[in-house]
Parts: structure tokens; C-alpha cells; sequence
């Protein structure tokens, strides 16, 4: 039987619990979070579920026991999430750990994070599971062939720019093997919205990174619609992808396209699969926390310092989670 931990049994991470029932392994899956009503959903959310090996078994507490653990998910919010690693590290022994992201508010907890693990002989791994669809895996081996340069624009509105950017900046670095990128234009809107949750906040407006000879636009207007589309070049290849009607499209020729339906993986239908790829390969087809780290940095710090300006304060922390 192998440990499990499940940290933070919010929305999303109700949502990993599912996904870990379908785990082929047996499981001793123990979640933990100090707010019971939040234990009281995931554990309805499981019931839901039937679990893929008959002897899996859950646990809920709301604190951290001391247990020597094989993978540990942290779903808690990013303001916490460091100050939650070192405790677990403190009291656990831990093979791998995935992380939630955006993975940290501040800058210098990063750097932290990378010691605790590197000290603790813990492998991390961070969920952007963009690369894990099978859309942008597909389009992954078919520009496999190509040696020009990649342009990626993602546009839409409404989709939580602040929040949500590391995703596509993380399947940029996926789809051109590069974690480092410099941000040449910030063109973010002045005006800071309230985000969903309290005490975090949201952006709009553009950003534009380079890697190399690679370029990343992202743009998220202010519509109250949320829209996202991908659009990818390469070449003589192009793909546009519509996330949010679920469609794509590939270059034929000029003028001609084939579509193709888009299909996004659930998350509860994901870390199944993550915990398997784990136990039974050590490693994961997830970002590593180390290259991870690398592409977060110059993000937090870009929106650090507009927050820092819009808000007319000096802020410590990036307040997105």
C-alpha cells in the first residue's frame, strides 16, 4: 500500500481526490485541511467515485501526521503554500510532491522551496497539465519536424490573466523545450480587478516574452464572456485552437483547414493518472519544480511590480493565487 497526502480539500482539491481514486494502486490517501466543512465536500466528492482498486482507502484530518510519504499533492492557495511545504518536510519524510501554481506570492520563497527539497532528497513537480491534453501533445510531435521559429498568441477575456497566464506560459516552454523567457513588452491594463477570491487580484492587458527566437503573446480583454484561443505557427504550420468551444483547427494549405474536436482533461481525471506514472516510473510527464521555478520568476515579478504601480504601494508579494 502506498501514502498518499492530500493537502488543501478546496474546490480543486476535491477535485485530485477524485482523480486519485482511479488509481490502479492501492492507496492509504490521507487529506488534510483545518477547515472540516472542506473535508465534509471532499468527502461527498469521493463518494462519488468508485475507487479502482477495491482496498484504497481515505482518511481525513485536519492536521499534518508524521508518516513517510510517497507523493504528496498541495492544493492549498499560494499564499500559504510555502509555509504548508515546510511543515510537511518538517514532519514527513516525502518522495514527490506536485505542486499547485501558481506555486508562491513571493519571490524569495522560491528560491527556499528549491533548498527544501534538494535538502530533503523530495522531487517536485508542478501541475500545468496543458501539456498533459492530447490536443497539445499532438501538435507537440507534429512540429517535432520543424526548425523555425514558434509565434504562440493566446487571446480572450474573462479567463484570470493573473492566475491563470502561467498555464500557457508553461505550455510554451513545453512546446519549445525552453524554461527561460524575458518579458519585452508589459502592456497590462492600469485598472486592478478584485478576483473571486478574497484578498487576491486580476489582470488585464498584454504581455509579450521571448525564448530565443520564439514569442508568446497573451491577451485578456475585459468582456465579461470568457473566451480563450490558441494560436500557434511554425513555419508553414499553424494551428488555431478554440478552448472554449472545444474545437481546433490544422493548416492544410492556403486557405484550408481541418478541424479537430479540442477536448481538455479534468483534473479529476488526471491525477489518477500522475500518481501511476509516479509509483511505477519515479518521474512525471509534469513540469519539474526546478524548471517550474524558472518560468514563474519572471512572471511574478512582472506583475509584482504593476500591481505595485497601479495600486500606488510597495508590495512585498504577488496577490494571485
Amino acid at each position: 500500500m502506498h501514502n498518499i497526502m492530500l493537502i488543501g480539500a478546496g474546490q480543486l482539491g476535491s477535485r485530485h481526490l477524485q482523480g486519485m481514486l482511479l488509481s490502479h494502486h492501492e492507496l492509504n490517501i490521507v487529506v488534510v485541511d483545518p477547515f472540516s466543512d472542506s473535508l465534509v465536500v471532499a468527502e461527498e466528492r469521493a463518494s462519488q467515485v468508485s475507487p479502482a482498486h477495491p482496498q484504497t482507502r481515505i482518511s481525513y484530518v485536519t492536521a499534518i501526521p508524521n508518516l513517510n510519504v510517497d507523493i504528496c499533492i498541495i492544493a492549498t492557495a499560494a499564499h500559504i503554500r510555502a509555509q504548508v511545504t515546510e511543515e510537511l518536510l518538517t514532519k514527513c519524510q516525502v518522495r514527490h510532491i506536485i505542486f499547485e501554481k501558481v506555486l508562491f506570492q513571493k519571490e524569495p520563497e522560491y528560491q527556499a522551496v528549491v533548498n527544501l527539497l534538494d535538502n530533503n532528497d523530495t522531487q517536485g513537480w508542478v501541475n500545468c497539465p496543458r501539456r498533459l491534453y492530447p490536443t497539445y501533445r499532438q501538435i507537440k510531435s507534429m512540429l517535432a519536424s520543424s526548425d523555425a521559429a514558434l509565434q504562440m498568441k493566446v487571446s480572450g477575456s474573462s479567463w484570470g490573466m493573473a492566475c491563470n497566464s502561467i498555464h500557457f506560459i508553461d505550455l510554451f516552454s513545453y512546446l519549445v523545450e525552453v524554461p527561460e523567457y524575458n518579458i519585452c513588452l508589459s502592456n497590462l491594463d492600469e485598472k486592478i480587478l478584485s478576483s473571486k477570491r478574497a484578498g487576491f487580484y486580476e489582470v488585464t492587458g498584454e504581455l509579450k516574452m521571448l525564448a530565443g527566437e520564439h514569442e508568446l503573446i497573451i491577451k485578456c480583454g475585459q468582456d465579461d464572456s470568457v473566451a480563450i484561443k490558441v494560436e500557434i505557427k511554425s513555419g508553414n504550420q499553424s494551428f488555431i485552437i478554440d478552448e472554449t468551444a472545444g474545437v481546433w483547427f490544422v493548416s492544410l494549405s492556403e486557405g484550408e483547414h481541418e478541424e479537430k474536436e479540442h477536448m481538455p482533461t479534468y483534473q479529476s481525471q488526471l491525477t489518477g493518472q500522475n500518481i501511476d506514472e509516479l509509483l511505477e516510473h519515479n518521474k512525471s510527464s509534469l513540469t519539474t519544480f526546478h524548471d517550474s521555478v524558472r518560468i514563474h520568476i519572471p512572471f511574478i515579478r512582472s506583475l509584482q511590480a504593476h500591481m505595485s504601480n497601479s495600486m500606488g504601494i510597495v508590495l512585498n508579494s504577488c496577490p494571485i493565487t
